[in-house]
């Protein structure tokens, strides 16, 4: 799957893509074929485009007069729309791996690149969790996604199965997926296996992946070296989070009566009985972390349903940003101390992490207001949650490893869109491989709504808002038309991306 060309160009459309990928995808025995399969593959790409979700739907939508003329006008259908029961047969036996490796080479030539700054690529899982009998199965079907979070665009997929064969299927497929292409690969805790590291790091890509319970030893280890290190005074290997707000910029408040709890990873369990590193809370608090102290500051702007809020934890007050009903925080912290990383290269028990060149610390606050059942007071519950990353490239600055780990948002960013957008979680086809295929081109509408906000707008949208904005810019592509669809598909690119 190597790439051909290198520029930023392409004199094909995505309808020649889609012509070429189903040329090899078509598994049908000849006998009998009546529609190509190209053509239901657009209808398919049209459907989704125009906010039609269901297979059923799209055939009686297409099956109007006008409808089927726009679309005979550029689309092959000699015998018209092709019924829902022949459609679901079609996509059971349809191979996706030829389009999807079509369409991630049509992509690679339309993004730009520079050599100095490598693509953050998000690798994450996605449950189709009506796509799969889980009565006669009892598990959910999995895809593993590949997301360009500079772009926002969906470049690969691959099938799983259930979700605990999650990492063996990426450690299968993590070299091809990479096409030898400078990147920094992000994923969670399932990937950060030392096959898969060593796969990026061949692949000339780095590394940033989360470290925890599955892999009790490293987490153990590398609590054990960052804990005592944290909070040093340099301002490279420490940064504060406050939710994207400064200090001064929020009105404040401050706040006594709290209760705390530190848990290991997850917010949702508590803390491990067995594990080797106890942390008592007032020394978690007091000892470990400095925080600076209260004093009387005047807003700049008023935010709405936002303000900082110093909340009292043993002797220190602790500024946290009320947002979204609760309070959060978040600190990046980046170690690279010879003693850690030279225990991770040489520890018989580690089996040798050699790839290992710096060690990130994540600690996340979230409080949450609670009443006690007995004496109805009302108070806040603060749980603290420490994730270690392991980074096969030093990036200079907490600052920079911040930026890195809050980029692996933007794939979850993504696959609620899927389901706000086109109901992917409630899609009930479910035989062979339609629901990759399904899953496949639900990605292409996708990507095509997300180029056409981020070309008619010139600033890139909030997370807030991105949701709120795509569908907009979908539902002025319906009011569009097949028309208007036709002209998208059917263009070929000779500029440059977003120009």
């Amino acid at each position: 799957m190597a790439r051909e060309c290198d520029s930023v160009y392409t004199e094909h459309s995505l309808l020649d893509v889609i012509k070429l990928g189903a040329e090899e995808a078509d598994r049908r025995h000849a006998r009998g074929i009546r529609h190509p399969l190209s053509s239901m593959l657009t209808l398919l790409l049209i459907g989704f485009l125009l906010g039609k979700t269901t297979i059923r739907g799209m055939c009686r939508f297409f099956s109007c007069k006008d409808k089927l003329d726009q679309l005979t006008s550029f689309l092959d259908l000699p015998f018209g729309i092709p019924s829902p029961s022949c459609y679901t047969r079609t996509l059971a036996v349809v191979d996706p791996l030829p389009i999807v490796t079509c369409y991630a080479d049509f992509l690679y030539q339309l993004v730009p690149h520079d050599p100095g700054k490598p693509q953050h690529l998000c690798a994450d899982g996605k449950a189709l969790n009506a796509a799969q009998n889980r009565a006669l199965t009892g598990k959910s079907l999995y895809i593993i996604n590949i997301f360009l979070a500079a772009y926002h665009l969906f470049t690969y997929q691959v099938r799983v199965g259930p979700k605990n064969q999650e990492g063996k299927v990426l450690e299968e497929e993590i070299y091809d997926i990479l096409y030898q292409d400078p990147s920094v690969v992000t994923a969670d805790a399932m990937a950060t296996k030392k096959a898969i590291v060593d796969l990026i790091c061949k692949a000339g890509s780095n590394a940033v992946l989360p470290v925890k319970k599955n892999n009790r030893k490293l987490l153990d280890l590398l609590l054990k070296f960052c804990l005592p290190l944290a909070q040093k005074d340099e301002t490279t290997a420490h940064y504060l989070d406050l939710n994207g707000f400064v200090e001064d910029d929020l009105p404040s408040e401050l706040i006594e009566n709290t209760k705390c709890a530190v848990f290991d990873e997850d917010n949702r369990k508590e803390p491990d009985a067995n594990s080797e590193h106890p942390i008592d809370t007032h020394t978690f608090f007091d000892k470990l972390y400095r925080y600076p102290a209260y004093t009387e500051k005047q807003p700049k702007t008023e935010q709405k349903n936002k303000r900082l809020s110093y909340i009292l934890v043993g002797d220190r007050w602790v500024p946290m940003v009320y947002t979204h009903g609760r309070f959060e925080r978040r600190e990046y912290e980046l170690f690279t101390e010879p003693a850690l990383i030279d225990a991770l290269h040489e520890n018989a028990t580690m089996d040798g992490w050699e790839k290992v060149d710096a060690v990130g610390l994540v600690t996340r606050y979230r409080g949450e207001y609670k009443r006690d059942p007995d004496t109805k007071e009302q108070y806040i519950q603060i749980s603290v949650t420490r994730t270690p990353y392991i980074l096969t490239d030093n990036p200079g600055s907490a600052k920079q490893f911040a930026d890195i780990v809050k980029g692996h948002w933007a794939i979850e960013e993504g696959h609620n869109c899927l389901d706000d957008l086109f109901d992917e979680d409630h899609s009930t086809t479910r035989i062979g491989s339609a629901p990759e295929t399904c899953s496949l081109f639900r990605k292409i509408a996708y990507n095509m709504i997300s180029l056409l906000d981020a070309r008619t707008q010139r600033k890139s949208p909030s997370s807030a808002d991105r949701g709120r904005r795509l569908s907009e810019t979908m539902e002025s592509l319906a009011r569009g038309g097949i028309v208007k669809i036709k002209k998208l598909i059917s263009r070929r690119f000779r500029s440059p991306f977003l120009r």
